[in-house]
């Protein structure tokens, strides 16, 4: 019996080895990437992107180099001097190659589902064929705060706020026409195929000590609301002073994240995926832009720091990707060292594929079961 459960043991690592069996590593340096040697330098969220098109092909975006080919090194507020690239992961080749000015504040790059992609540039957001050739563009309102783009690919949310109302277009990548608006008291907002979720802010009272029941505040709670066809309002349990993760999951799910607990709930109040990750927090989610899988990172540190902070100061940076129609972790994947301009990752279209940016070379790992 011992050995039979040594055996499963074995063979247990061997899958989750396979699992995560590199397929390919790119050197990004002979393009431009140039790694941080500045011990000062704070790293920031939107520094790089990284994105699978429909066709298998992944583009990557960082940024510029001094010697680049813009000759002005044009820059503007609010905007980084972005390297542009399209790969084939499997064969390594590089297939187009470009530079812009892409926003350092908002999600500049993501897949388009006609198999093209978008970025945000300056105050529009420009779309591209594959052949990195642009087609079109539409301009971003002056209130912007965060342009984000659903799991399938086919809208874009455009937000922005005036005092506490929140006002969200709609737009299909498509056809860039909006589709969609909706005016929402307080935030954060995640739009679903057919209506939206928000997230809600509660105080959680009451508290007994002994014999004798007394009212303090003993934390935070959140509670998300889903507002379609057949409305659903989901206790998510406590926050506490934590950063807080909440973005889709799919086009019919969020996933929620904070103080170590990572949960993903279907608008029908269903929890579907649940991951404790202690002493860590969730920093980005990236979902299959097909398929059932969501792939997150993850750094170590104290609960009490932003983001961005973590980006500076954490530890330990990985890459978890989940099977949501199976409820289990398929691969993580450890970042070393931690990454300071890199850090961003894609799931292929059907989620069996991940690449992983670091500061020197773009990896992409084999998912498939």
């Amino acid at each position: 019996m011992k050995t039979l459960r040594v055996l499963a043991i074995l063979l247990g690592c061997c899958a989750m080895a396979s699992a995560q069996a590199k397929l390919r590593s790119i050197d990004l340096r002979p393009y431009g990437l140039e790694p941080v040697t500045n011990r000062e330098y704070k790293a920031r969220i939107f520094t790089s992107a990284l994105e699978y098109l429909k066709d298998g092909s992944i583009v990557v975006a960082f940024p510029a180099a001094y010697s680049s080919l813009d000759l002005n090194h044009e820059r503007t507020f609010n905007t980084e001097r972005a390297t542009v690239l399209h790969f084939d992961p499997h064969s390594g080749k590089l297939l187009h190659r470009f530079e812009g000015l892409v926003s350092n504040e908002l999600r500049f790059l993501a897949a388009t589902a006609d198999g093209g992609f978008l970025l945000v540039q300056r105050r529009e957001v420009v779309f591209y064929s594959r052949e990195c050739v642009a087609t079109g563009s539409i301009q971003l309102p002056l209130d912007i705060e965060s342009v984000e783009v659903s799991p399938s690919r086919r809208y874009i949310t455009l937000a922005g706020s005036t005092g506490d109302m929140l006002h969200v277009t709609v737009v299909d990548t498509a056809t860039r026409a909006s589709v969609r608006q909706y005016e929402v008291h307080g935030g954060p907002i995640v739009v679903l195929s057919d209506g939206y979720a928000t997230l809600k802010t509660y105080t959680v009272q009451g508290v007994s000590i002994g014999g004798v029941r007394r009212i303090a505040i003993v934390g935070h709670g959140q509670q998300v609301n889903f507002a379609v066809p057949q409305p659903k309002t989901v206790d998510l349990g406590m926050a506490f002073d934590c950063p807080v993760a909440f973005e889709a999951a799919s086009d019919d799910s969020i996933v929620y994240a904070t103080c170590g607990l990572m949960q993903v709930v279907d608008e029908r109040g269903r929890r579907v995926f649940k991951d404790v990750v202690k002493h860590s927090t969730v920093v980005r989610t990236q979902p299959a832009m097909e398929g059932a899988r969501l792939a997150y990172s993850l750094v170590r540190g104290p609960y009490a720091k932003t983001t961005e902070q973590l980006r500076a100061s954490g530890k330990d940076f990985s890459i978890r990707v989940a099977d949501l129609g199976t409820g289990r972790i398929v691969a993580t994947v450890p970042i070393v060292p931690f990454p300071r301009i890199g850090g961003v990752f894609a799931l292929s279209v059907d989620g069996r594929e991940l690449a992983v940016m670091n500061d020197v070379t773009l990896e992409v790992f084999d998912l498939r079961e």
